[in-house]
């Protein structure tokens, strides 16, 4: 991302720590390209973003349940990436429990001028989970938490044994 340079293109970036908008503008702009080793990129980027505490320093309330609200939708991609492949990674399958990612209820809306209709967060997550991912994650929308998602324990396992 930015701040680790130290050569002279680093353009000072030392100085300048990545936050919140660095990432996601430069998610954001990995997303709009269409080249086949994006999401390596973008996965790369996002790690790096966790590990200097950019994002989830503070949204992971467990391993388990996840907040993604307020994150923008290439974010949103990203981090489910992230935290399925820590999942995965852990393949600690004794322990897996249902995975609840908070994304809000969220509306769809139409902007009047432009008629673009926009997607909320929580639909975006759940059609993430079923074309990113191989097999599908299958998902619901509790009927006590509609600003959750949630990825039952069977579902992960099925997607983690294949």
């Amino acid at each position: 991302m930015c701040g680790k340079g130290t050569g002279e293109f680093s353009g000072g970036a030392e100085q300048v720590p990545p936050d919140i908008i660095t990432l996601t503008s430069v998610v954001a702009s990995f997303d709009r390209i269409d080249e086949s080793d994006n999401a390596e990129k973008v996965d790369s980027v996002f790690a790096d973003a966790v590990e200097r505490q950019i994002i989830f320093a503070d949204t992971m309330d467990t391993k388990w349940e996840i907040d993604l609200s307020g994150m923008s939708l290439p974010v949103a991609r990203a981090a489910c990436r992230f935290i399925l492949s820590q999942i995965r990674d852990t393949k600690d399958t004794e322990n897996y429990q249902d995975l609840n990612l908070i994304t809000g209820v969220g509306r769809h809306h139409q902007e009047p001028s432009a008629k673009v209709v926009t997607t909320a967060l929580r639909e975006y997550v759940q059609q993430i989970l079923l074309e990113d991912f191989s097999p599908p994650l299958k998902s619901e929308i509790p009927e006590r938490t509609p600003g959750v998602i949630l990825v039952k324990r069977d579902s992960i396992e099925r997607w983690e044994g294949a």
